[in-house]
């Protein structure tokens, strides 16, 4: 195989990988915090092959092309690689009287359920956004695990329905 054929294999199962991890449905944990929805371990694993394949890719045609790259083109790689982790959704746990998203890098977002004014369903039922009083919004997106069951335990603990 060729250094083309090489390059389509990887990319598409790369493709395959990111847009697989949306047919696992994942599971929440118990947690002495309370009950836990994170990432989904083959989508977190998905993404680092992701970013390590488009790393690769680029050093390897930089490479091969013999072009002299500038000396700030890394450090606008790095800041871009930087900036994409703090956008990922972090890990939600449902605790006994609030919910709370927690980031890599940013604060954590808290809503008490008596304060959730509204919860949300969008993107063809597989995103729940959970809008509180205090304006914080707290996100369960279809990369985060169990989503069914998090609707419920929403429903449950707010007391709203779904909208």
């Amino acid at each position: 195989m060729n250094m083309q054929g090489v390059r389509l294999t990887v990319v598409a199962l790369v493709v395959l990988m990111l847009y697989g991890s949306r047919l696992t449905a994942g599971s929440a944990r118990k947690t002495p915090d309370g009950l836990s929805f994170g990432m989904k371990p083959f989508v977190m694993i998905s993404r680092l092959l992701a970013l390590l394949v488009y790393i690769g890719y680029f050093i390897y045609s930089v490479r091969t092309s013999r072009f002299v790259m500038p000396a700030w083109l890394p450090i606008v790689i790095l800041i871009v690689v930087g900036f994409s982790m703090i956008q990922l959704p972090g890990t939600i746990v449902l605790g006994p009287d609030s919910l709370s998203q927690r980031f890599w890098l940013l604060k954590t977002k808290v809503i008490r359920y008596r304060d959730v004014s509204s919860v949300q369903v969008f993107g063809a039922g597989r995103a729940v956004r959970v809008i509180g009083d205090n304006r914080v919004v707290i996100t369960h997106t279809n990369n985060h695990s169990a989503a069914e069951e998090f609707k419920a335990e929403m429903v449950r603990r707010t007391g709203k329905q779904l909208s």
